[in-house]
């Protein structure tokens, strides 16, 4: 059974299934201007970084933040900066072993100003083969690292949990808060972890996804509510849960809601997380399954409407991994890892209402623009940055070893 670690009460609520209609919407050009500002693999062996699949992060001058998955001095991936005329810099290589390796997280600045993110690979542990189970890390404006948890490290059975791929979220007083994909306090079982580390590190145990109704193996991290809580997405549902993922709520005392589960139609519900508008809703997407993926609106605590449906090629896009979206102004803004106005289809960034009406700003067409955008992207001063997989160089195969972009401005 998934429980707490020293936490008091234990309850499991059965999914919400009712499905939500899909919301009719016209789908209208509306292309902005975008501009790549840096290719990666422009440096030999791909030491600048390749294959970003994160966010980008700003600081008050308009420098940007984040990691790609491989390239670097290791090719284990690497932390860049990309200054507002293009130029990169790479702040940290990953070195496997003790270190972390992979990184698909964004990062997010602590009090300090110090990086903070995770790597779904590398700490030094052996349950997980020679890549090693994850970490949560920390890099200093000087370049200095310091490995703030190791995951499964000195575990036999990885009851901290097995493999981050999303990023950590900080409270006021510096803890971090984020989820593992795999792992749990159940030897039976393997669905994934939500923890908290105080800033020395020290980690706690919030919820170990379990079986009979919870959902499970997270790759979104968490919002933190003073209202509501933790709140959070999964793409699975448990054994014996009927839904295909959902969302979740865990209140201070420990116990865990799942407020909403996605009809098993989906055939796998919400990767991304989920961003409020300060009005009792919350957005997220999931993506392809017995659609092209959607984005829906939660209002709390458990009516979901589908506001929009990818209607793939051909002028809109199509959600393979089901990227988040940011809210700005009253509209939303996301993007779809495919589809697009035409051959090859390399995904679009869209402009969505709160009631539904699409506007398609750019349609990536591979190298030397990006290809295959996987990240929510970053709204700055009225324009938006993002990353994308591929594009940028011909490369990488030839497909392109990834880039960042600016797009708009916006409204």
């Amino acid at each position: 059974m998934a429980t707490f670690e020293s936490w008091i009460g234990i309850a499991f609520f059965g999914a919400v299934l009712a499905g939500a209609q899909p919301a009719v919407a016209e789908i209208k050009p509306g292309l902005v201007g975008e501009q790549t500002l840096y290719k990666f693999c422009s440096q030999p062996a791909c030491a600048d970084g390749q294959f970003p699949f994160g966010p980008v992060i700003a600081d008050s001058a308009g420098n940007l933040y984040g990691t790609t998955s491989l390239g670097g001095a290791f090719n284990l991936g690497v932390v860049y900066k990309v200054a507002p005329d293009g130029t990169e810099t790479v702040l940290h290589s990953f070195q496997g072993g003790k270190d972390g390796a992979t990184p698909y997280s964004g990062l997010a600045f602590d009090a300090a100003g110090d990086l903070v993110g995770t790597t779904s690979e590398g700490g030094g542990s052996i349950q997980c083969g020679d890549a090693g189970c994850g970490t949560v890390f920390k890099l200093a404006p000087d370049g200095t690292e310091t490995i703030l948890h190791a995951f499964c490290l000195g575990k036999r059975t990885c009851s901290d949990g097995i493999s981050p791929f999303s990023g950590v979220t900080l409270d006021e007083s510096g803890n971090m808060y984020g989820t593992t994909q795999y792992g749990s306090i159940d030897t039976h079982l393997d669905n994934g972890i939500v923890f908290k580390l105080k800033p020395d590190g020290r980690e706690r145990i919030l919820w170990s996804f379990g079986n009979g109704g919870d959902v499970a193996n997270p790759i979104s991290g968490v919002f933190l509510d003073g209202k509501y809580g933790i709140l959070g997405t999964a793409p699975e549902g448990s054994s014996g849960s009927g839904s295909a993922g959902g969302i979740y709520r865990i209140r201070r005392n420990g116990v865990e809601t799942v407020l909403y589960g996605f009809p098993l139609s989906y055939e796998l519900g919400p990767q991304s997380d989920l961003v409020p508008d300060g009005q009792g809703h919350f957005y997220g997407t999931t993506p392809e399954g017995s659609s092209f993926g959607t984005v829906y609106q939660l209002t709390y605590p458990r009516k979901v409407v589908t506001l929009h449906t990818f209607g793939g090629n051909g002028g809109d896009g199509f959600e393979f991994y089901a990227e988040g979206v940011a809210y700005y102004n009253g509209n939303l803004y996301g993007t779809s890892d495919g589809g697009g106005g035409g051959p090859p289809y390399e995904g679009t960034i869209y402009e969505l209402t709160t009631s539904g009406a699409e506007t398609i700003l750019h349609w990536f067409v591979g190298s030397p623009d990006g290809d295959t955008p996987r990240a929510t992207p970053l709204i700055f001063e009225g324009y938006l940055y993002g990353t994308t997989e591929f594009g940028g160089t011909t490369g990488c195969g030839g497909r392109g070893c990834g880039a960042v972009y600016r797009a708009g401005p916006i409204n």
